[in-house]
Parts: structure tokens; sequence; C-alpha cells
């Protein structure tokens, strides 16, 4: 390979591990544990209400989705609400961050980029302006800082002095939404919005890149849609005569299982099993009463994102026994389709085959 092609093939490389990322760091931010999850939301807005109410809405389906429900519940807020945004934030051009902020320091850093630049008349009159702000209103100067020069955050502000308080209070909640907007995409893509990538859109080295670089669990096509339309559950038993099946606890006179079959609006059919350790028909029910419902018309190609909802759902009362075998049942059925959505087997989804060979474990019946 020449030097020249191995550069265009590494290029290629970090562009696609940049959009697997991305893709997948939405992924993580619907499956985090609701402490940390409330963590990294907070970085992007420091109204708490916002957070919990967001929080409320994973998993989130898509970037955009992501967005639009920022706009509809930041609308929702009031004053305390915006004031305690603002508080998470550190005045444009000081150097000292708030408490709240620690965790933002890169991003304040970057955003308010313009002002590190600045002549020190310049800082020293925007330090002037800022206290002049704060006596006024009440609040710091809340301005979207991001790409701005030091004079034209200046130039803002003294602007924004003329204004009387409701209408600067308005004024500084829109410079904070645009933030969150900003921070959101750090949050979730790095630099930029993802959505529009399609995988066909690259060319044979920038597939092959795809082909050999990126881990086939790391990836779901962008810009296609699956919903499971139908869950269906199959009893099996099978008589033992006069056999019997022995656990440590008690004898069976049959061998019984729970197939769960989930449809797709593609056609794609997955199967799941549970049920082995005790009577399916209470796993069944599980299913059909309790879970099912929140499956249906879901994309059955983010098996953790369903898991963590199921298992979220039961926290209080199913921990164990029916409800954790049914959600096994249904967590095996989604792997089986990502395994056909990707045409790979699922040991490999799951990291690889540890093994080519598995011992034998069988019960001896009777004699």
């Amino acid at each position: 390979m020449l030097s020249s092609d191995f550069n265009i093939y590494e290029n290629h490389a970090r562009s696609i591990r940049t959009i697997i990322t991305r893709a997948m760091l939405l992924e993580q931010l619907n499956v985090l544990p609701e402490i940390e999850a409330h963590a990294e939301l907070l970085k992007c807005c420091g109204a708490t209400r916002w957070v919990m109410q967001m929080l409320a809405k994973r998993p989130f389906s898509d970037t955009e989705t992501l967005q639009q429900l920022a706009d509809e519940i930041w609308a929702g807020m009031i004053e305390s609400d915006w004031l305690e945004a603002f508080a998470a934030h550190p005045r444009i051009g000081g150097s000292q961050l708030p408490e709240v902020a620690k965790d933002t320091a890169l991003w304040t850093s970057k955003e308010q980029s313009g002002m590190q630049s600045a002549e020190e008349c310049l800082k020293t009159k925007m330090a002037e302006k800022n206290a002049e702000y704060k006596r006024r209103f009440g609040f710091i100067y809340i301005v979207c800082a991001s790409g701005k020069s030091a004079p034209e955050l200046l130039d803002m502000l003294t602007r924004r002095l003329y204004s009387d308080r409701d209408t600067e209070l308005s004024t500084a909640a829109g410079e904070q939404l645009k933030i969150t907007h900003l921070r959101l995409d750090k949050l979730i893509n790095g630099t930029v919005r993802s959505g529009s990538f399609q995988y066909g859109t690259l060319d044979p080295l920038g597939q092959a890149a795809m082909v050999l670089l990126c881990p086939v669990q790391s990836w779901t096509p962008i810009g296609t849609t699956m919903q499971i339309t139908k869950i269906t559950t199959h009893v099996l038993k099978t008589p033992l005569g006069k056999e019997r099946f022995y656990s440590s606890q008690a004898a069976f006179p049959e061998r019984t299982s729970l197939l769960v079959r989930l449809e797709t609006d593609t056609g794609l059919v997955g199967w799941g099993e549970g049920g082995q350790y005790g009577p399916p028909e209470p796993v069944a029910a599980c299913i059909h009463a309790v879970l099912g419902s929140q499956v249906l018309g879901s994309d059955p190609r983010n098996p953790a994102v369903l898991w963590e909802r199921l298992y979220s759902m039961i926290r209080d009362f199913g921990q164990k026994g029916p409800y954790l075998e049914a959600i096994s049942a249904i967590d095996i059925a989604l792997w089986d389709i990502r395994g056909k959505v990707l045409g790979q087997p699922i040991y490999q989804l799951l990291g690889g085959p540890v093994r080519d060979r598995v011992p034998l474990y069988t019960h001896l019946v009777n004699n």
C-alpha cells in the first residue's frame, strides 16, 4: 500500500470511528444509571427541573428528538429555573468557575475562547460592565459566546444594559437555550450533530475501513427504522411418564420451557427462551400483562436500552423469579434480531468466541 493510500485510509478510519462513537454515545446516555445521566445533562443546563424532566423522557430515539425535547421542556421552565441555570456559568471573561460548573471547565474555556486573547483593557472593561449588569438585573450576563470575539461580546453586553428586566430575562433564557443545544451536541456528537450519515455514502475504501475498524456490535445503521409489532409466547411441556426431573428442591414430572417470538415491521423475527426453572405460565403472564407493552413499537436493534427500560420498570417488585426470566427471554429475542440485521452470530456481537469447545453437562434420571 502506498503512503498516500495509507493516509487516506487512516482519514476514513478516523472519520468512521467518530461517527460510530457519536451513535453510541446517545445509546449510552439512554442506559446510564439515573444519577450518572443526571450529572451529564446537568453539564448542559444547570436547571434541576429541566434535567429531571429530560431524564423522564429517556430513551431518546435520536439526536433531533433530544434537541426538540430540550426546547419543549425549557419552554415550561419559570424564572427560578432560569436563574438556577444562569448560576451554573462563570462570568464572561471571568476566571472563577462556580462550584456547580467545575465539570464544564473545558467546555467553558472553548466557548469563551474569544475573551482569552483579548487585550487587558478590554478585559477590564468587560469586568466593569459585568458588575453593572449584575447590579441592574440581579443575575450574570448570559450569552452564547461560542464563535464570538471579545469586542462582539462587550458590545452585546453594553446594548443589553438598556433593556428592562423582563425583556433581559427573556433574552438571557434564549441565550441559555442556545448554550444547552451546543452542549448537548458536544455531549452526544463531539462537535457536530449526527443523523445524516449513511453507510452507503462511503466510497469502497471507506466501506472497507468500516468493516475492518469498527466492531459490529457498535454500529446500527442510521436513517433506517424498525419496530416490534407483535409478541407471542409458546409454552412447551414434555411429560416424563414415570421418570422425574430433579432440582435441588423438588422432583418434576415434566420438562418445560417458554419460547418468545418478537415480530418486526420489516419481517424479521427474533426468538428467545425462558421459563426453565419453574412453571412457564407465570413468565408468559409477566410478558403479556406487564412487559410486552414496554417493548411494542420499540426498535429491537437496541437491546441494552430496552433491557434497562424493562428492569427499571420492575425494579421495586420483580428483581428475581418470573419477571427476570421474562426479561431474559425478551432480551435473547432482541439479540437474535440484532444478529440477523447485522448478519452476525450473537457470540460475535458479544465480543467474539472465548473457546471452541463446550463441556457437556447433563442430569441422570433415576438410575
